[in-house]
């Protein structure tokens, strides 16, 4: 056996140890009593009886813990399946605000510009809650490395607001790609 071999099997009895305990602890409790009862010269005429109960008590402290973790574990895991619903719920609640406003138009230079500022509120709140849902896709949302073209039914007034809106498509085209792939 290589040096490695030995490794991984410290580290399984290690990993697994608690099952090697739950087969030592009986045989050893089983035994020591036997031993004493018996009056066998292994030098145990002097120790309590009560000491033949440490092996399963170890093994039940090992197991017990063990338990409470998994319990523990279990519990984050739902908390988080929860969490993560609420996280693509609000994902896709800010996507049909997103779609209006894409679609939206402004009629004057100052509703135009209105626009814009509601756009951008829209792109940081996009920003947030996609943080919210996953870094991963802020980074994607945050770094628009390519973008497709607006729909053709969004008018075009200025060529501000036409990147405008072909960053929001886009910004819009990743979110819901998001939510089909997770929902």
């Amino acid at each position: 056996m290589k040096f490695r071999d030995w490794l991984r099997i410290a580290e399984d009895l290690f990993r697994d140890g608690y099952k090697l305990l739950g087969v030592i602890a009986p045989i050893l409790s089983v035994g020591f009593t036997t031993a004493k009862a018996l009056n066998l010269s292994v030098g145990l005429q002097q120790i309590s009886y009560a000491w033949a109960l440490m092996p399963l008590l170890l093994w039940v402290l090992v197991a017990y813990v063990r338990r409470c973790l998994y319990s523990y574990n279990l519990e984050v895991d739902i908390d988080n399946a929860a969490g993560r619903e609420e996280r693509l719920a609000a994902l896709s609640k800010i996507r049909p605000r997103g779609v209006q406003l894409r679609n939206a138009s402004p009629g004057s230079s100052r509703e135009l510009g209105d626009w814009h500022i509601e756009t951008e509120q829209w792109i940081k709140e996009a920003y947030e809650v996609a943080g919210l849902a996953s870094q991963t896709l802020r980074a994607r949302l945050e770094t628009l490395d390519e973008m497709g073209p607006a729909p053709d039914r969004v008018p075009e007034i200025s060529p501000e607001q036409v990147r405008q809106t072909e960053i929001m498509s886009e910004i819009l085209r990743r979110i819901g790609a998001y939510l089909e792939k997770n929902q």
